[in-house]
């Protein structure tokens, strides 16, 4: 099983949290991190703290120009571009990879997810019916199924054969998009989307289903405003401090409470 994430400097302690609770799920897996902007001392103690616990972490860092000249802004960093270019990264005999962002959770064994037989689609993933309803409000309708990136199956034989991070990146730079990698990767690879149900992306800023459609999770992503290091009772967050504090980045309970509209 591969596993591959993307974080900066300023992410790295919510990278170290989700890749100890995949290695404590997943103690075989193999992890990749693409380094967008870490610096040589963290570095030096991720490499440590993976050694300590004999996690197999390859740190790769990547070449920023290429996405130098796309959108970004205080949380929307150059790490959220990382994503599509993991197939250029990873080694080239590698056929496919799981990409998990650095703030998610992992509850369980990821074997069954690792499992799934992509076929002619070039991704799977959990269903993102708010996002793309924000997209189509903007003026984007040509999205027929819309998931979430934070957490993919990618064949990463087909990304490559199909050039799909080039196709991606450039629609990115010739559209106004909204949440703009995701909607990119979304429309380019269109019909060849496979969608998974959503306890391998439980998502918090989607709205809870009714008690009779909840499934257990087994990836939380700590989406939207609703962190753990941010504030006390946001769901899931003793499973989050509980592996951060496994971590070299120990942290105290957040004081706030976190209180929607």
């Amino acid at each position: 099983m591969i596993v591959v994430s993307a974080s900066d400097e300023a992410f790295v302690p919510h990278f170290a949290t989700m890749l100890h609770s995949a290695w404590f799920h997943n103690p075989n897996a193999e992890f990749f991190l693409l380094d967008c902007g870490i610096e040589l001392k963290t570095r030096e103690v991720l490499e440590s703290f993976a050694d300590k616990l004999s996690i197999s972490l390859t740190i790769i860092p990547i070449d920023l120009a290429g996405i130098v000249d796309l959108p970004k802004t205080d949380h929307w960093s150059a790490a959220a571009y990382a994503r599509l270019l993991s197939p250029s990264y990873l080694p080239a005999d590698a056929e496919k990879a799981l990409y998990i962002d650095a703030d998610c959770v992992i509850v369980s064994d990821l074997s069954e997810l690792w499992a799934i037989e992509l076929g002619s689609c070039l991704v799977a993933g959990v269903r993102d019916v708010a996002g793309r309803k924000a997209e189509i409000r903007k003026g984007n309708s040509d999205l027929p199924d819309y998931i979430n990136t934070g957490v993919m199956l990618l064949s990463l034989t087909g990304w490559r054969d199909e050039n799909l991070s080039t196709k991606a990146l450039n629609y990115a730079r010739e559209n106004a998009l909204l949440h703009v990698e995701q909607s990119a990767l979304n429309t380019v690879a269109s019909d060849r989307i496979q969608l998974i149900s959503e306890e391998w992306n439980f998502s918090l800023s989607q709205e809870f289903p009714r008690t009779s459609q909840r499934v257990a999770p087994c990836i939380v992503h700590f989406t939207g405003p609703r962190k753990p290091w941010l504030y006390k009772d946001v769901a899931f967050s003793s499973i989050y401090n509980c592996h951060r504090n496994a971590t070299p980045y120990k942290t105290a309970c957040p004081t706030r409470r976190y209180r929607s509209r």
